[in-house]
């Protein structure tokens, strides 16, 4: 099986990082989200990987249920539009990959 993914970081000795980008983050979305996370996590170990989903806007206040509910499969959820922010991401980002 395999999974279509949008974004993928690697580095030596740190996590593998997938990014999921979606444009409107509504239950639909973020199942089929959280199903990629689920089985790269399950098939590569979820200590060594982490997975993101960053969308323009969420599609309402469900959005933050269900990011609690993909826990510990979605690492974070961000947005464009709105609180938190994608440069949030990069910036945890620049801290797990430009650190020694």
């Amino acid at each position: 099986m395999n999974i279509r993914i949008d974004g993928l970081i690697e580095k030596l000795n740190k996590p593998t990082t997938l990014i999921s980008c979606k444009v409107t983050l509504d239950s639909l979305a973020f199942r089929e989200s959280f199903s990629c996370a689920y089985f790269a996590k399950q098939w590569h170990g979820a200590k060594n990987m982490r997975f993101y989903i960053v969308a323009t806007h969420s599609a309402s206040e469900t959005s933050k249920k269900l990011a609690e509910a993909g826990k510990p499969y979605v690492d974070g959820i961000y947005y464009l539009s709105e609180h938190p922010y994608l440069d949030e991401l990069v910036n945890e980002l620049k801290r797990m990959y430009l650190t020694s």
